[in-house]
């Protein structure tokens, strides 16, 4: 555990050092950032981030701490691109059918199993914690659309299980994804929400 965590801490500092080579007035015009001396902030998940300006490390404000491997990975890829952020196409695809050329999507059966068991005993409280953070989506037993970063929004849906078929969680992402975020970044993004809404359902 602790060489991954090594790893993990490595990617990051790497990644912090890769966005203190971009040009941040650029960033800022780019992405629409609020930004002061110090810092630049964007919210992410819907939660308060800042990211400083002099080293790169990123901060959850929300919870008083140093952003995670997830969040960090996350902020740094969808601020150190060269286009805009093209605005959502309206499609809803799974992560799959997106245009990640060569990329295959573990299951969600697998990759997500674990919270879906836990959703299933706790569904009054995920509902609730699911409309604080988005909006109502048609499809799904409990699904929302949540934004990801400014204008740029994904889909959780949670399907029940019965005496067939077990409890699972599923994300749509817009077309246009690719865009904002490498194929890798959304499984970090999916891992952050997932957190979040353990984290929102905790504190009920």
């Amino acid at each position: 555990m602790g060489m991954r965590t090594n790893n993990y801490e490595i990617a990051k500092d790497q990644a912090r050092k890769l966005f203190l080579n971009w040009d941040q007035a650029r960033m800022i015009e780019r992405c629409g950032l609020a930004s002061d001396g110090e810092y630049l902030y964007l919210p992410f998940l819907g939660q308060p981030f800042r990211v400083s300006r002099a080293t790169g490390a990123a901060e959850n404000l929300e919870c008083g701490r140093e952003a995670n491997f997830e969040e960090a990975l996350t902020l740094y890829d969808y601020l150190c691109r060269e286009l805009p952020p093209p605005g959502m196409a309206g499609q809803w695809k799974p992560l799959h059918a997106l245009r990640y050329a060569g990329q295959s999507s573990p299951g969600s059966s697998s990759f997500y199993q674990k919270y879906a068991d836990r959703f299933q005993e706790k569904q009054g409280a995920l509902r609730q914690v699911l409309s604080q953070i988005g909006k109502p989506f048609p499809v799904g037993d409990i699904a929302c659309q949540f934004p990801v970063f400014e204008g740029f929004d994904a889909v959780f849906q949670f399907w029940e299980g019965d005496e067939e078929f077990p409890p699972s969680v599923r994300f749509l992402w817009d077309d246009n994804t690719p865009d904002y975020l490498k194929f890798e970044t959304t499984f970090y993004a999916m891992g952050s929400f997932l957190e979040l809404l353990e984290r929102k359902i905790a504190e009920l």
